[in-house]
């Protein structure tokens, strides 16, 4: 009978030495649907206030715009089940569930090597 296996462990031996690893969530079609859809509307209203200025409504405020890595981050703290990582100085790193503000001390490769991880396009073992 089939099972999903949508939370799986991933040795991390290249990033955090040996017996590291992560647990991560799989990341839901609808996810990444969203925040495409979010960066392509801020996108074109952005175009909108530029066209407006260019005909010669220079008050038209800027719209507020889209974070694209803000918003990976975020979906790197949503999914991040559990961990054993430490920080510069060998101290374990809190559990990512219970402390999610923890994402903001990782290194830019560990940040995308997590991306990479949770979007498929990086290759894990199992």
């Amino acid at each position: 009978m089939a099972k999903r296996r949508s939370i799986r462990r991933v040795d991390t031996e290249e990033l955090q030495g040996e017996g590291s690893f992560v647990v991560v969530s799989a990341v839901k079609t609808k996810e990444i649907k969203k925040t495409r859809k979010l960066s392509l509307e801020a996108e074109q209203a952005q175009k909108a206030v530029n066209k407006l200025r260019k005909a010669g409504d220079e008050d038209i405020e800027d719209v507020e715009s889209f974070d694209g890595f803000q918003a990976g981050l975020d979906m790197i703290q949503r999914h991040l089940v559990d961990w054993n990582w430490v920080d510069d100085d060998d101290v374990p790193l809190p559990k990512p569930k219970d402390h999610p503000e923890v994402v903001d001390e990782l290194s830019t490769d560990e940040v995308t090597y997590l991306a990479d991880l949770l979007t498929g396009e990086g290759e894990s073992k199992n």
